[in-house]
């Protein structure tokens, strides 16, 4: 069985004030094109195909028009779980119809982890969908009887998932969320690409994904960057496109995976060529703006000048060759902001419950206990669904 994994998606995401409806139009028929050539027969997308909780009307029509596209036109598989940018109830509007044409989409966690059955030449393939949950609702639905902290409310999903696990027949696991993989001794075993797109990962903790070492293979979602947590059977597939200024250093693409019998799995990554590039560019405002490259001035860039101070009108200059320019900074200031961006980027992969824990023990001197971490995570949690996170 050839099987695609995919995910971050962000349908309908904005970089600065640019749309990018039509970078995803066309990324989408790249997609397209290196599925048939591939020959791939299921489709995996592991979260946030939206990029808000509301999407916009142009966002909707280019996913209901891609899925369109893949399941009744190309007869793909299409599994899909929901990520922390998408709407599970929305998300899960008509899934169940959905299913009949090939459509498998996952939104809405109500503890019980679904599972998909498909077949090829070497028997069956069990597809475990598991879309993105946060903590608090994870809380609710377990009904306090789990000790406190995201890592043991994983533990509890684990467990489920275990139960309706056959070690006998091929699993596919796909999941959404900042997972690694932590040795007995308790240390993280690698270190994981992270970019300013997704650095809160909704303000969970990471998780760790130990206790489910029995699957073929495990699609993450949610981390920007292609990369592997602890074995290559374990992957973040990464974003279509780079979504950020700190991703311009990122090669995208999407996880061929060629499931043969149990134990067979080789993987190789597609490269993804975006209609615009996203690029750093470094030098003077007058050497750049005698930049002759025509066709790589159409890229989105974002500009390192190394004059010794700004020039009036920069970006003004700067936009007149580089249409696209999302920005520029003096090299010089970078060097004294790097403590200072590393600093913040630390503080960024703090859940709101580490950084209100870090600040506690600051003033206080003592440290939060587990019931006191979860009237944070409740009051995070409550604050984020009435629109107050920002």
């Amino acid at each position: 069985m050839k099987i695609l994994h995919t995910s971050d998606w962000h349908i309908g995401r904005l970089l600065n004030d640019y749309s990018l409806l039509e970078d995803q139009q066309f990324l989408l028929e790249q997609l397209y094109a290196l599925i048939q050539e591939n020959g791939v027969e299921v489709l995996l997308i592991s979260g946030d195909l939206f990029d808000r909780r509301v999407p916009s009307a142009q966002a909707v029509k280019l996913l209901d028009e891609a899925f369109f596209h893949l399941v009744a036109r190309m007869k793909l598989k299409v599994l899909a779980i929901g990520g922390n940018h998408d709407s599970p109830e929305r998300l899960s509007f008509a899934s169940r119809l959905y299913r009949e044409s090939g459509l498998y989409m996952e939104s809405v966690f109500d503890g019980n982890v679904r599972r998909v059955t498909l077949e090829d030449e070497f028997g069956e393939v069990c597809f475990h969908l598991l879309p993105y949950t946060d903590a608090f609702a994870l809380r609710r639905l377990y009904k306090d009887a789990v000790p406190p902290g995201d890592n043991a409310l994983f533990r509890e999903t684990a467990r489920r998932i275990r139960e309706g696990l056959d070690p006998a027949k091929r699993n596919v696991l796909l999941a959404h969320g900042f997972f690694g993989w932590v040795s007995r001794e308790g240390e993280q075993q690698n270190e994981l690409i992270l970019s300013e797109s997704e650095l809160n990962v909704g303000g969970s903790e990471l998780t760790d994904l130990s206790a489910l070492g029995d699957f073929d293979y495990i699609a993450l979602g949610h981390l920007h960057a292609p990369q592997k947590v602890w074995r290559d059977t374990i992957r973040y597939s990464g974003s279509l496109l780079k979504y950020s200024v700190s991703e311009a250093g990122q090669k995208k693409g999407a996880v061929l995976l060629d499931l043969r019998e149990k134990g067979n799995l080789s993987l190789s990554l597609l490269p993804l060529r975006p209609k615009r590039d996203l690029r750093v560019i470094e030098g003077s405002l007058e050497e750049l703006s005698r930049y002759e490259e025509r066709e790589s001035n159409q890229d989105y860039v974002f500009a390192r000048l190394t004059d010794s101070h700004l020039v009036t009108d920069a970006m003004a200059k700067l936009k007149s060759v580089y249409p696209y320019a999302l920005g520029l900074r003096l090299s010089a200031l970078d060097d004294s902001a790097q403590l200072h961006l590393r600093g913040g980027m630390q503080r960024a992969q703090k859940s709101e419950t580490q950084l209100f824990a870090d600040f506690y023990s600051a003033v206080t001197g003592l440290e939060l206990s587990e019931a006191e971490r979860d009237v944070v995570r409740e009051m995070a949690q409550q604050a984020k669904e009435a629109g107050l996170e920002d």
